[in-house]
């Protein structure tokens, strides 16, 4: 593996869109250091993936966090692009009913490993002039909801550390992007796909597929976006263009 070959670190990257933007940029031509928990899912990623390397390691473990950066730029080189994707949400619970390990736990991966992983690769990036960063955030992250409190605040948090990188670092080549999607069909949200009550929210009356929001985010790491820089682009189906204030079926419009 030279240096030439660009590469891409991306987290959550053992299934559902981690998987599928780690296959975007692979087929894009990029190294893809493939980062989860799971060793036994990136092993079948990375025989699935032409150019998916893996890396197992628990992220909010700090010691485990920078072994595996150091793996990667030993194994593969710098990375020029890092894509923050992996994220949890935890079981559904109002404030006043959220434990303190929960809060902890959900800002950690959703929000402090991104800040860290981004801190550990801004320096070459900057001195390379030359750099892509894109956080997976959330439909979530530019707005609310109830009982998911704790993901909120952490995906609102991300949105705002994209901002921040890309005031700071914009004059050194390095650009930093939020995506947000809305539902996406993975396995996780599997058995949410025939609830009308979510279905009916969407104006495209669909979920996602995490191919549409990859593509994207494979967009946002090539030099064709260059000049998008602390954008807080939201892919949704119109979720979020619609209030849902009226009730005048869609169908009729």
């Amino acid at each position: 593996m030279t240096q030439a070959t660009p590469i891409a670190l991306v987290t959550g990257a053992s299934r559902g869109l981690g998987a599928a933007i780690a296959a975007e940029l692979a087929a894009a031509g990029y190294a893809v250091a493939g980062v989860a928990r799971n060793r036994r899912l990136l092993d079948e990623r990375a025989a699935a993936i032409a150019g998916f390397h893996p890396f197992a390691a628990e992220l909010t473990d700090g010691a485990q966090l920078t072994a595996m950066v150091d793996a990667v730029r030993r194994t593969l080189g710098e990375p020029s692009v890092l894509v923050n994707n992996a994220g949890y949400g935890g079981p559904y619970s109002l404030i006043h009913d959220t434990a303190d390990a929960h809060w902890a736990e959900v800002l950690a991966i959703n929000a402090t490993v991104p800040f860290l992983l981004t801190r550990m690769l801004l320096p070459a990036m900057a001195r390379a002039r030359s750099g892509r960063i894109v956080n997976i955030s959330s439909v979530f992250g530019i707005g609310g909801g109830v009982g998911s409190g704790a993901y909120i605040a952490a995906k609102h948090a991300l949105v705002g550390l994209t901002k921040a990188v890309a005031a700071e670092y914009g004059g050194c080549g390095v650009t930093c992007n939020a995506v947000c999607p809305g539902v996406c069909e993975t396995e996780m949200t599997a058995p949410l796909k025939d609830d009308a009550g979510i279905t009916g929210r969407v104006p495209a009356g669909r979920f996602a597929r995490p191919d549409e929001v990859a593509r994207m985010v494979t967009w946002l790491c090539s030099e064709h976006s260059a000049y998008v820089n602390g954008a807080t682009l939201v892919i949704d189906g119109g979720t979020t263009a619609d209030l849902a204030l009226i009730s005048t079926p869609r169908a009729l419009l």
